[in-house]
């Protein structure tokens, strides 16, 4: 570029104030133009001033020009005033003309930048060129999707002629020129140009349309590399184009992978890793790329070596993911196309040629073994169906376990072997047990490789002399062969390769255990193949093989000084994990005393005396530890410790407890780690006799600065509960492919509510609490402030701790654990704030506990700080918490749970009310009910919480309006609108602000009347004054009530007496709602409602409850009717249908035997009613009404009806004996039975079962 050029290029940037779309499309013309037209010119820029060539600033302002000024690109559509188009009207307000002149400068533009992506010379450029690229494409899918398809389209055929072109170059043959995205020259001319203004001839009608000229190989895969790069960003919108263009995508990508080089390889199976996550390809395809990926397998196992180490694993590591990619793809249930059996045994023979010809050590990485194997392991899954080909599937099932077999003890990291060995031994041990019953199996071995002591265990077993005999799967044969011919080759003296020796052992111990367990164990996706008799893995694992191995082992550390340091570790773990291996079965041999010895090396030589640890060669093991102590590292010690842990109880536990000893007092960080980590399963097999070990060792390290150790230790404190409280139990875990692992996981009873029949049964008898003395110290460390510490306590711990703790307000070390705790609702990080609200559950007590106040107190507080701070992240947080109090709450506490939630909802911050609301939806979720349901069974607190909430907002005029408070409670609480929220809460709200006697109240009163559509306050104060009256009755003190019964007249301007006498009977059935729970004011008020009845001409001033009886004796049956219908009514709430039976209960006591007899039969009625519910508390309350109605009958009408009540009581035995019991001896046994012994005929078998219950419950 020339300094005029370059000079006028400056000042068209500096002056870079556009006004116009057509004026920055002549600007961004001119530039690129100017700058980006001669290659020659770009490559000696880019040569001398590298990323500082005024090159890279031309294409970083292009950039920001498609970023910013979209309107250059895509046409603006334009729309007359502010409404929104609809949908079908957004493109016809654009211009036919004017969107043909801005893509065609659009096209223009990206054949520039694809121009550029062509020229060798100009790669510095092509990362910017291909990211303008891709936001370009962006910017038109979003303006216009039909566009974008079209160029995605040119683009795909683009790379799809690209590979036409580089065969025929390579073959010898002359290029050609691309002809995808063509543009007019004239059109590009005119869309430069504003119609409105008439111009003459400019310098902008000299313009070049640049030309893809592929005449080099050079020029054709540098294009096609830069064109798969930008293919790869917008791989997510290739469903835009349909399945024949994915087609192509998916025969250029794999004639990459075929002929191009490593770097196009790698690009391409980045693509082919985004096409796989819709599926894999139409079927016509999958022959060509199955070839494809066998022969990149190839090349990789033969180690491409004329690639560079990195170049090779990143082929490696994309090569892995694709095959599993391939894996997923061909597992989706509605994929539109899978692979074929054929093609899975196409697959598994290809690859098992590679492996038998290259084997697995020329890989460089670990992700390319193994997900080769589970390419291997997914394609034998496949073909486990039998069917037609089962003789050529089990052929090649067969060639697939030679091949893995052979690769046995050759590589020092052979555990990717094991899953598909583990499924073709178990598919051979399937068929072998396949049409033998459960119950009479035993597996078949050689009297040569059995030992007496093997079958100690089974002896009922072998005393059965008409067994089926299972013959031993081949499979299974040849891997103990294989073991065996391992351990011939490590005794060579000239052998040399002990690692991987030692490592094949460790991998076929593995896979005969693996297979042994999970063909025992049924689950969702493997069915239980091994009975009974052959479970045992120590059947498969013989006792003469396991004395062999062991022999080996031990002759092996013999031979342990002539390895350096790196191969004694390497060797020495091997032999660890192979013990931890055997040892994870859980099923003992006669070899676990020489199993510790190995397992103790790292810590021989630190105590010459062993304790109760007696090897039976003891000088061997002595010169071995003096040997190998010292250069053990601390992957094998902490290998060491894990095994030690796995050792049964009677197995030098003195010794293994030493052990623990110096292992948590460690200088090295990672091994006192390891021993805090494996100290609960040691617990487990020492039993509640080493429970001291918790004070002796870990406690002490509480202390410690160290965090990595401190969360160690609360991460385990948990599970810890759990094995001190003797709840614990050992789980065998299957991994996520469904094999089970050899890791055993701790599991609780309780806490992680373990359904196995036998261990509930065997559980009842532990005790469930712990002592909290010994966890108090690990919740001391929250106040380390330590955000890791305190997450790993709350994730792992804080539930099973308190789920054995109890807590308990007699307990001063539980209510200290408890408000240490509750410190955490307080930390200043938000992550640990949330994850303890996610657990505060398992903290919450039973009823109106002092844990519960403690916990409801310290949550006020905070919110309540958190309200005057201004701290919306903490009032977060505590909503949070408190909604998953509401998830375990019951009764009291779920009520201030729900009245909490309903205050937040109506904070003036938004964020907070949104989550108040949601979180209150939430509750009623999980407790399967509905927020409606919440309310009706809480209706006069929350009632009262409303009416406080809309008096305050009259009073103050600020924040919401009594009318929206009233319209988003009725909102949360599932009410279709206001009026029906008013229907279900009037008969609550009506009376309390009526208590309050305020002009807000009356304001009130006038908007609830205008709701409901009602003409005037006096009518609605008219309809509810049965409910004002109980109301004022049962919960106001005098003077309250006397304002109430003012400002009741004065709103009505009728007397008190009058407003009563208009609905006489219902204000004293309202009122005798109450009589169970407000005696002495339900009575209070009955005597102040007898003034006003004119009917009643007893004493005026009744004071006695016979008085008061003779006074209800009229309206008694009305009183009665009502009940029931509090009972029937579906809409009433089970709370309200239990007060009104407990007061039915007062009624029958205050009626006494004078005037109940005469209305028995009414009563009876009503008891029955209450006998269709099934709630346990409502239970007791009517067995309660019943015995107070029996008692309460005078002996001749008791008499009449002993046969009648008895026969209806008896379906209450089988919920409340010893309630019922009581009645019926009371009719049948009390000095009463002359009175009724011709009756008990009538009983029948009823009498007898009677009886029985009597000799049951009576003394």
């Amino acid at each position: 570029m020339s300094r005029k050029q370059l000079a006028e290029v400056l000042q068209l940037l500096q002056g870079n104030q556009t006004k116009t779309v057509f004026e920055g499309r002549v600007l961004i013309l001119k530039i690129l133009e100017g700058c980006l037209s001669d290659t020659k010119r770009i490559a000696e820029s880019l040569t001398s001033s590298g990323e500082n060539s005024e090159c890279h600033t031309v294409l970083q302002w292009c950039h920001h020009h498609v970023v910013s000024n979209r309107e250059y690109f895509i046409p603006s559509t334009h729309t007359s005033g502010d409404e929104t188009p609809t949908l079908g009207n957004t493109r016809n307000t654009r211009s036919p003309q004017e969107e043909l002149l801005s893509f065609a400068f659009t096209r223009w533009f990206l054949l520039k930048m694809i121009w550029l992506q062509s020229k060798p010379e100009c790669a510095g450029l092509h990362d910017k060129c291909q990211k303008i690229s891709v936001e370009l494409l962006q910017v038109i899918k979003w303006g216009d999707l039909f566009s974008f398809s079209q160029l995605l389209t040119e683009l795909i055929y683009t790379i799809a002629e690209l590979v036409k072109i580089n065969e025929n170059l390579y073959n010898g043959d002359v290029g050609s020129t691309l002809q995808r995205f063509s543009v007019d020259e004239e059109t590009v001319k005119r869309s430069l140009k504003d119609p409105v203004k008439d111009e003459g001839e400019t310098e902008t009608d000299i313009i070049t349309i640049p030309s893809l000229d592929i005449f080099t190989v050079e020029e054709c895969e540098s294009l096609q590399m830069n064109l798969t790069k930008v293919l790869l960003s917008l791989c997510d919108d290739l469903d835009l184009v349909g399945n024949p263009l994915c087609d192509v995508v998916w025969g250029a990508m794999c004639c990459h992978l075929e002929f191009y080089d490593i770097e196009m390889k790698i690009e391409s199976l980045r693509v082919i890793e985004k096409l796989l996550l819709a599926g894999l390809p139409q079927i016509h395809i999958h022959d060509y790329f199955i070839a494809c990926l066998s022969a990149l397998v190839e090349l990789l196992c033969e180690g491409c070596k004329e690639a560079e180490s990195r170049e090779r694993q990143e082929l490696e590591e994309r090569t892995a993911q694709v095959l599993l990619s391939v894996c997923l793809a061909d597992k989706k249930p509605l994929a539109p196309s899978h692979l074929s059996d054929f093609q899975h045994q196409n697959i598994l023979q290809k690859m098992c040629r590679h492996i038998q010809q290259h084997g697995f050590h020329n890989l460089v990485t670990v992700a390319m073994a193994m997900s080769l194997s589970d390419l291997l392991s997914h394609c034998l899954e496949a073909l486990t169906v039998a069917g037609p080909s089962e003789g050529e599937t089990k052929h090649i099932k067969d060639q697939v376990f030679s091949v893995l077999l052979q690769e046995v003890g050759k590589n020092t990291r052979s555990q990717y072997l094991v899953r598909p060995l583990v499924i073709l031994l178990m598919s051979d041990i399937k068929q072998a047990y396949s049409g033998l019953t459960d119950t009479s199996v035993t597996m078949a071995v050689d009297k040569t490789d059995t030992a007496p002591s093997q079958f100690k265990r089974k002896r009922k077993a072998d005393e059965q002399p008409t067994q089926q005999k299972a013959k031993p799967p081949h499979r299974y044969l040849r891997l103990k062969s294989k073991i065996k011919k391992l351990i011939s080759s490590l005794k060579d003296p000239n052998q040399d390769k002990h690692a991987e020796i030692l490592e094949g052992i460790h991998t076929a111990l593995k896979v005969i255990s693996v297979g042994v367990m999970t063909s025992f164990e049924a689950s969702y996706n493997h069915k239980k193949i091994l009975p009974e008799d052959a479970s045992s893995v120590l059947l498969w694992l013989q006792h003469d093989l396991v004395e062999s191995v062991l022999d080996t082992w031990k002759l092996t550390l013999q031979y342990s000084h002539h390895w350096n340091p790196d191969e004694l570790n390497v060797n020495t773990l091997s032999i660890v994990r192979s013990i931890v291996a055997v040892l994870d079965t859980q099923e003992w041999t006669d070899h676990e005393d020489t199993m510790c010895w190995m397992l103790s090396l790292p810590w021989l030589l630190n105590d010459p005396s062993w304790m109760d640890l007696k090897p039976v060669e003891s000088k061997t093991v002595s010169k071995i530890s003096q040997e190998i102590s010292d250069k053990l590292d601390n992957e094998v010690r902490c290998e060491c410790l894990r095994g030690l842990s796995l050792l049964p109880k009677e197995v030098s536990p003195q010794w293994r407890v030493h052990v623990y000893r110096q292992a948590c007092t460690d200088s090295d960080t990672e091994v006192k780690i390891a021993a805090v980590q494996c100290l609960p399963m040691l617990l487990v097999h020492l039993g509640p006799n080493a429970n001291h070990l918790v004070h002796d060792l870990l406690l002490p390290m509480v202390n410690t600065t160290d965090s990595v150790t401190q969360e160690a230790l609360v991460s385990i404190a948990g599970i810890l509960a759990c094995v001190i409280c003797r709840k614990a139990v050992l789980r065998k875990e299957r991994n996520k492919f469904g094999l089970v692992e050899h890791s055993r996981k701790i599991q609780c009873l309780s806490c992680d509510n373990l359904l196995d029949k036998h261990e509930n049964a065997s559980s009842k008898e532990r005790p469930k609490l712990v002592d909290p003395n010994m966890f108090s110290p690990f919740l001391n460390l929250i106040g380390r402030h330590n955000t890791q510490v305190k997450l790993k306590l709350i994730n792992c711990s804080l539930e099973r701790i308190f789920g054995h703790i109890g807590v308990r307000s007699n307990n001063s070390s539980t209510i200290q654990m408890l408000k240490t705790c509750m410190s955490l609702i307080q930390d200043p990080d938000f992550g640990v704030r949330e994850q303890f609200s996610k657990i505060i559950g398992s903290m919450v007590g039973e009823g109106n506990s002092d844990s519960n106040q403690l916990i409801v107190r310290t949550l006020k507080e905070t919110l309540e700080s958190a309200r005057v701070q201004q701290n919306i992240r903490l009032q977060q947080t505590v909503i949070l918490t408190i909604a998953q109090i509401g998830r375990v709450a019951e009764d009291e506490l779920l009520l201030v749970v729900i009245i909490s939630l309903l205050e937040n909802m109506l904070s003036k911050v938004q964020l907070i009310a949104a989550i108040a609301y949601q979180q209150l939806k939430s509750v009623a979720k999980y407790k399967k009910t509905k927020t409606q349901n919440l309310f009706l069974n809480s209706r006069q607190q929350i009632c009262k919480f409303l009416v406080t909430a809309m008096l305050d907002s009259q009073k103050s005029n600020a924040g919401r309006s009594a009318d929206e408070i009233l319209r988003d409670v009725a909102d949360v609480l599932d009410f279709r609108d206001c009026k029906s929220f008013l229907k279900a809460a009037g008969k609550c709200m009506i009376p309390q602000l009526v208590s309050t006697a305020s002009s807000e109240a009356s304001s009130l009163i006038k908007m609830i009347a205008t709701i409901l559509d009602l003409p005037s306050r006096m009518k609605l104060l008219l309809e509810n004054i049965k409910y004002v009256f109980a109301y004022l009755v049962c919960f106001c003190q005098r003077s309250e009530m006397e304002r109430a019964i003012i400002f009741l007249q004065n709103e009505t301007d009728l007397e008190l007496a009058q407003l009563l006498r208009m609905n006489f009977q219902v204000v004293h059935q309202e009122l005798l709602l109450y009589l169970s729970t407000h005696y002495n004011q339900v009575f209070n008020g009955l005597r102040h409602l007898s003034t006003y009845d004119h009917n009643y001409t007893g004493p005026r001033d009744i004071k006695t409850s016979e008085q008061m009886a003779d006074y209800l004796q009229p309206r008694l049956l009305g009183v009665i009717a009502f009940f029931d219908f509090q009972l029937l009514n579906a809409s009433t709430p089970l709370s309200d249908k239990k007060l009104t039976m407990e007061s039915l209960t007062a009624i029958i006591k205050l009626m006494g035997k004078k005037h109940i007899g005469t209305i028995r039969h009414k009563v009876i009625g009503t008891l029955r009613i209450g006998l269709q519910f099934t709630d346990r508390e409502f239970i007791e309350i009517i067995c309660q009404a019943w015995n107070c109605f029996v008692k309460s009958l005078e002996l001749p009408f008791l008499g009449q009806m002993m046969s009648q009540i008895i026969a209806t009581l008896l379906p209450l035995l089988e919920h409340l004996p010893k309630q019922v019991a009581e009645i019926i001896n009371f009719i049948i046994v009390d000095k009463r039975y002359q009175v009724y012994t011709e009756k008990l005929f009538v009983l029948g078998s009823l009498f007898t079962l009677y009886k029985f219950s009597k000799c049951y419950f009576v003394s």
